[in-house]
């Protein structure tokens, strides 16, 4: 029972939504004896986990009907009801949420039953809803399918006004257009760069042409998406810097999906400049990621992914701020999704600890993650790699080190970028074991390596464990 489609459902739903869904439910029909209330009714029984091993279709139909022998037909035709229930009650809700979207259905159908007074009230109401909202994609969109709907209206009933309004539909199309082509854009070139895929990316030339000679710069979206555009395509620095002006001008509330999608660009080109060496950029990720978090950036939904969970705890370590990270650890936890919430704490715990230098500590940690299942299992063996070179246990990062590779090897799912970085790791991990156990005296040829071989991680940690190399005096 608890695989069928309207558990899955049903699984995503808050107390309050389970309660609105049985009032839903209920409005459907006239009396409370109706047999998908009291399917309802048992099946809420189980919520939230659903898990009981007395929840089943036999279970169900024996409270329905007691005094009849099991029919499958029966109870399954009841679940497909009610599921189609809690389907429509999902298109409800997220109606009741905007109310534009609402009224552009109703503005069809006043239109439809020829309702020409309540169709002109309801046009004035829609136009001044769209006033209230920030010039992006939504809003162009919406008030294209506005324009669209009312001069459909009017071009049989009342045409001046249709050709008046036609040159703004056409301008709100195009408006709409570009942004989401940016967009658009954005996410296949950034897609390219994790990984490493070529996408037709349709129109491309024409657009960046249109958008170099009319920069619309009175648009929010456009100049934002345009410069994160630019700033993958190109790395250059200036579009980085354009962004962060760009940036300040800018209203949480307001252009929330617009500083989003800024904030994951310019992030992603910090550990960019850092991956090449530049550790200025380390600052300036962990101040965006702070902003971010400010502002409510981090979260998907009420949820926070969980790379985006360890990145930001990472980002803190790095730049010596464990104590932050773990006090985010701490007020966060509980967001990430409960499958992966034990592994991911415990390593983003460990993350904090190494960079403390409690190498004992951070082991530890890593000794109670399940490695058959963690979806991290790289990060965990990069991780205890770098403890076991710190605690000079010789021996076990040689077994692990040759294990690691293997793994990179037989995983045929993970992105070549991914591959070719960790394979950088393996290489250069090895060179230093071997400077610090004497197999390897060129030290200044390992150093010279490392510093011309872009993209890959803990690239500042092997340079650190170099410069301390010769400190001692090893060489």
């Amino acid at each position: 029972m608890h695989k069928t489609k309207l558990i899955k459902i049903l699984k995503s739903f808050s107390k309050s939504e389970i309660r609105r869904f049985s009032c839903f439910v209920k409005s459907f029909y006239r009396t409370g004896e109706s047999k998908i209330i009291k399917l309802l009714r048992e099946v809420v029984n189980y919520f939230p986990e659903f898990e009981d091993k007395n929840f089943t279709k036999q279970s169900l139909f024996n409270k329905l009907y007691p005094k009849k022998p099991y029919n499958d037909a029966t109870i399954r035709k009841l679940i497909s009801y009610l599921r189609n229930l809690a389907e429509e009650f999902l298109i409800h809700q997220n109606l009741k949420r905007n109310d534009i979207v609402r009224n552009l259905y109703l503005l069809k159908e006043l239109s439809l039953r020829r309702a020409d007074s309540l169709f002109e009230q309801t046009a004035a109401l829609v136009e001044k809803q769209t006033k209230k909202y920030a010039k992006n994609t939504a809003f162009y969109y919406n008030r294209f399918r506005l324009l669209n709907i009312i001069n459909s209206h009017y071009g049989l009933r009342k045409r001046s006004i249709a050709v008046s309004n036609y040159q703004k539909e056409a301008d709100s199309f195009f408006h709409y257009f570009f942004i989401e082509a940016l967009n658009i854009y954005i996410y296949l070139a950034n897609e390219k760069g994790i990984s490493n895929r070529e996408f037709d990316m349709i129109l491309f030339n024409e657009v960046m042409s249109h958008l170099n000679n009319n920069p619309y710069t009175e648009i929010t979206s456009i100049p934002v998406y345009y410069n994160c555009l630019m700033l993958i395509l190109t790395e250059e620095e200036k579009y980085f810097q354009i962004l962060k002006e760009i940036k300040k001008t800018l209203d949480n509330k307001i252009n929330y999906d617009e500083l989003r999608i800024m904030y994951i660009v310019l992030q992603n080109f910090c550990v960019s400049r850092v991956k090449k060496g530049i550790i200025k950029f380390k600052w300036e990720a962990f101040e965006l990621q702070k902003e971010s978090i400010s502002g409510g950036f981090h979260l998907s939904g009420e949820r926070i992914h969980t790379f985006t969970f360890l990145n930001i705890v990472s980002e803190a370590a790095s730049v010596g701020e464990s104590l932050w990270g773990e006090s985010f650890i701490q007020k966060y936890r509980h967001l990430l999704e409960a499958e992966h919430e034990f592994d991911i704490v415990n390593l983003s715990y460990a993350k904090c600890e190494f960079s403390r230098k409690e190498y004992e500590k951070a082991l530890t940690r890593l000794g109670k993650i399940n490695m058959e299942n963690s979806q991290f299992k790289l990060s965990v063996k990069t991780l205890m790699l770098m403890i076991y070179y710190e605690l000079n246990s010789y021996d076990s990062a040689i077994s692990l080190l040759d294990t690691y590779k293997h793994f990179i090897a037989r995983d045929k799912f993970l992105p070549k970028a991914d591959r070719q970085n960790r394979l950088k790791f393996a290489k250069y991990f090895k060179e230093i074991l071997n400077l610090k156990t004497g197999m390897n005296k060129d030290i200044n040829l390992v150093k010279m390596n490392v510093l011309s071989t872009d993209n890959f991680v803990e690239k500042e940690w092997f340079l650190g464990k170099i410069d301390e190399l010769k400190l001692k005096g090893r060489f």
